[in-house]
């Protein structure tokens, strides 16, 4: 289990969570059930989750029920996840996460920078992004700040592009079905990603190991 909670805890959660997955179109998808239900058996160790018996808690009930011991952090990572569910920004599924977070006293990068995308603000929110994947998977000298860790995660622009590393990738749609190598090329193909060496293709260091993950 992730969280080690007792069943009125967990229940709580759970309802948190729920509160978040109704967003500014209403109502809830399959999606966000098979997430909360995921979240109640596989994180928390229930038997079963009865989604219709789930009740929304307020900020401060939540706080109330989840110890501070660390906890509150892997619950407001859980309700982030919850607000992105189904990939679509939803201004209200945001607002509700970030009430929860700051009844929690969690304050940490990601939740600003779901703040600045779903408030238009995407360049600021996109900056952000880059300078922690250029930290993470770039030099440190590479990752310089702003449009420069932009530049430095998109480095083939502006005729510095590589057909061959490119093609490299390319050659990837022939191989079998079932596997690594074509699953890889299904997954940007079909998320219309480019692959490192054309024009919008990122570093190899970030989008590989950053997109085998998605795809693991």
């Amino acid at each position: 289990m992730i969280l080690d909670l007792d069943d009125i805890q967990a229940r709580t959660v759970l309802g948190a969570m729920s509160f978040v997955a109704n967003g500014e179109a209403g109502g809830m998808s399959a999606m966000d059930a098979k997430t909360i239900e995921a979240a109640g058996t596989i994180a928390m160790g229930l038997e079963d989750v009865d989604i219709a018996s789930l009740t929304k808690p307020t900020p401060e009930q939540l706080a109330a029920r989840v110890p501070s011991s660390g906890d509150e952090c892997v619950v407001t990572r859980m309700l982030a996840v919850m607000s992105l569910v189904g990939a679509v920004l939803d201004s209200q599924k945001t607002q509700r996460l970030q009430a929860y977070a700051t009844a929690l006293s969690v304050d940490e990068e990601y939740l600003g920078i779901l703040g600045d995308a779903t408030s238009g603000r995407i360049g600021r929110a996109t900056d952000r992004l880059a300078q922690r994947g250029a930290e993470y998977f770039l030099p440190p000298r590479s990752a310089g700040s702003g449009s420069e860790a932009v530049g430095a995660l998109m480095p083939f622009g502006d005729g510095e592009e590589k057909p061959d590393l490119e093609a490299r990738y390319l050659r990837l749609r022939e191989l079998p079905e079932g596997t690594f190598g074509k699953a890889l090329f299904d997954h940007f193909s079909g998320n219309c990603l480019e692959f490192p060496g054309s024009e919008q293709g990122q570093v190899q260091t970030f989008a590989i190991p950053h997109d085998s993950a998605h795809i693991l």
